[in-house]
């Protein structure tokens, strides 16, 4: 009996700190979500001329269910970015295009305060196999996903104009009738 006890007395520790830290990376999630606001203002606030939706679009989500939270990032020509924080506290990120290069998982994230930069830890392996901590910068990744943006939509620009001649080709009926070249 004194057994079941005391692993009961543990599983509740265990789960008491994982409320803990999953609370400090919620507040880390919510710190990058206003510096995210703040570095696009501009995609956030305005409307693309051609279809009238926003250039950009943030949103929050997650499943309860699955004890998940997470930040969503999308932008007009179907990039994408999601930091989530799945059950076991850990941030989960992912991209399309892969400005991530590939990780799945990153460590603390920090915004300064004034919320002009963001940077978050990276686990690699070194090349005798010893774990290294590196820290990278979120405005390094923001900046090759807007990049990429940038690209699709310019990259949707005939690169001649359009060179077109109307004539009329028959009578008028009620309406003109007539061929582009």
């Amino acid at each position: 009996m004194a057994d079941l006890i005391r692993s009961y007395a543990r599983l509740f520790s265990a789960r008491e700190r994982l409320v803990k830290v999953r609370a400090e990376r919620i507040e880390q999630l919510s710190r990058l979500r206003a510096y995210l606001r703040v570095r696009l203002a501009d995609f956030l606030a305005n409307l693309d001329p051609m279809t009238g939706l926003r250039i950009a679009e943030m949103v929050a989500d997650g499943s309860k269910h699955q004890g998940e939270t997470a930040l969503n990032l999308q932008f007009l020509d179907g990039s994408r970015l999601r930091i989530a924080l799945d059950e076991r506290a850990r941030f989960t990120v992912a991209a399309s295009p892969d400005v991530f290069d590939g990780l799945a998982f990153i460590g603390d994230l920090r915004v300064r305060a004034d919320l002009t930069d963001a940077e978050f830890d990276v686990e690699t392996l070194d090349d005798e196999g010893g774990l290294v901590v590196r820290t990278e910068s979120f405005d390094r990744m923001l900046g090759r996903l807007v990049e990429h943006v940038v690209q699709t939509i310019e990259g949707q620009i005939p690169s001649a104009p359009l060179r077109t001649t109307a004539r009329v080709t028959g009578e008028r009926v009620g309406a003109l009738r007539f061929s582009i070249r």
